[in-house]
């Protein structure tokens, strides 16, 4: 094969998962049937490159690809899955020498994956709570439970305990209302260091706060969406902007935000030099339900080579393309999506 037609050959797909292949640990018909098209049937070796991104979190990546590997009956390696938060890696260098707060549905959660990431001074929310119940008397009050004075049970926090710098979202936790409290209390201080009776409280937001999904909703069982990262994500504003009458500074990560599709293109390329392809992927092929997330990354990054499709799937279930941000194709499902994407790379390299 010449260098020419190894670049005309040159591409790569990007599956998002809820919506598009499984709902709710549900396999979506057709799913596995259409990652059978991309494999060699004799060795399962992958014939082009692919790769699964998800805005949800909570598992590190070597974990989200067994979850999904079993539920598809599909082999996904390790690298070949990204989830909200694998671009969040860089942030263990920036926080090096100071305590982050970790929110994710449990302690266990955020300690494995602080380990697996790299960080060295951490904190989750359950811990955080646990020594500051009096910070959500709506749980811990004993008087609202049992007709007694609370007392709390305050327990001392750790003696080398280290300013907090930054506020990283890796999931949605179990309790909002517990999240939503903690959070704008926080970021409201200098350092994190809250007791019962004191907060060093500051003028301007001194606590970076990091979020690694920006959706609003995903496509369960249900016939409606459920609320997800990003409706959150939108209390907390609000209450923290009622506290201080400041917008809360906040970063994002995971779709449509640019850094997740140019980590995700990285993927793509040493998938390609595996398969003998030099040059980086000519089209990226990014296959999603949701037009707010999926849809409007691709579309945005439309000159680098890019393509978008909408599936009926998940979040967007009408019979046309979104009106306000279409997909530059809208098929059934990711069967359809499979087979138009090896139909226009055919077309191209003949």
């Amino acid at each position: 094969m010449t260098q020419q037609q190894q670049e005309q050959q040159s591409f790569g797909i990007v599956f998002d998962i809820d919506g598009v292949l499984i709902r709710d640990g549900v396999p979506i018909p057709n799913a596995t049937k259409a990652l059978g098209l991309l494999v060699d049937q004799d060795t399962q070796q992958p014939k082009y490159p692919y790769i699964f991104v998800t805005n949800g979190g909570g598992f590190s990546e070597a974990d989200k690809a067994k979850k999904v590997s079993k539920v598809l009956n599909h082999h996904i390696e390790e690298d070949h899955c990204m989830v909200a938060h694998t671009p969040m890696k860089t942030l263990v260098d920036k926080y090096r020498d100071n305590d982050v707060l970790l929110v994710s549905k449990s302690h266990k959660t955020s300690e494995h994956l602080a380990q697996v990431y790299g960080f060295k001074h951490f904190t989750s929310l359950q811990q955080y709570v646990e020594e500051r119940p009096f910070l959500y008397p709506t749980k811990y009050s004993t008087f609202w439970t049992k007709g007694v004075a609370s007392e709390y049970d305050i327990k001392k926090s750790k003696d080398d305990q280290l300013p907090f710098k930054a506020i990283i979202l890796l999931e949605e936790p179990l309790d909002w209302g517990e999240c939503i409290q903690i959070i704008v209390d926080i970021a409201q201080s200098k350092d994190g260091l809250l007791e019962k009776n004191f907060i060093n409280k500051a003028d301007t937001q001194m606590i970076d706060v990091h979020i690694a999904n920006p959706d609003i909703s995903y496509g369960g069982e249900f016939v409606l969406p459920r609320f997800t990262m990003g409706a959150l994500t939108e209390c907390i504003k609000t209450l923290y902007k009622i506290q201080t009458g400041r917008d809360l500074i906040h970063t994002f990560y995971g779709k449509p935000y640019k850094l997740t599709y140019e980590y995700a293109k990285e993927l793509l390329s040493n998938q390609l030099k595996k398969l003998n392809h030099q040059s980086p992927p000519k089209h990226i092929y990014a296959i999603g339900d949701n037009p707010y997330s999926d849809i409007k990354g691709a579309n945005n990054l439309k000159s680098e080579g890019w393509v978008s499709i909408l599936v009926k799937t998940g979040c967007w279930k009408s019979e046309f393309n979104h009106p306000e941000i279409p997909a530059d194709h809208y098929v059934n499902d990711v069967l359809e999506a499979v087979e138009l994407i090896l139909r226009l790379e055919n077309k191209n390299s003949s």
